[in-house]
């Protein structure tokens, strides 16, 4: 399993209990699962964020024309299109926004950090 592939699980499991918490918390102690979503889902934001390649840009740039003249690596390539499938355009649409799009790691932390506000005043 590759460790792109492991991320994914990571993101999707801390998602589904961030969602279990929320679901919870009307019918037990609601500030503490409250509390537990929304570390849950600014967890689930910073590990999109590294799954959607943010912090990999950070480090290394694939825009030296000078290194790259044709673009980056054909590795990076197909790593960016593998969800391009026209005979899935559902599942496409849904892979790009949930492990492509930074927007979705930055909502998901401001989700997060809202739900902490909410918390504090309930």
């Amino acid at each position: 399993m590759t460790a792109k592939r492991l991320e994914r699980a990571f993101f999707i499991v801390l998602i589904a209990a961030a969602i279990a918490c929320l679901c919870i918390a009307p019918f037990g102690e609601h500030s503490r699962w409250l509390s537990a979503a929304s570390v849950l889902v600014g967890l689930g934001g910073v590990v999109q964020l590294e799954i959607s390649g943010l912090f990999e840009r950070w480090v290394q740039r694939y825009g030296d024309t000078s290194k790259y003249p044709s673009g980056p690596p054909s590795h990076i390539t197909r790593q960016l299109s593998d969800v391009g499938d026209p005979d899935r355009p559902v599942r496409a649409w849904f892979y790009n926004v949930v492990f492509f799009d930074k927007r979705t790691g930055f909502l998901l932390i401001v989700l997060g950090g809202a739900l902490q506000l909410l918390n504090i005043w309930i």
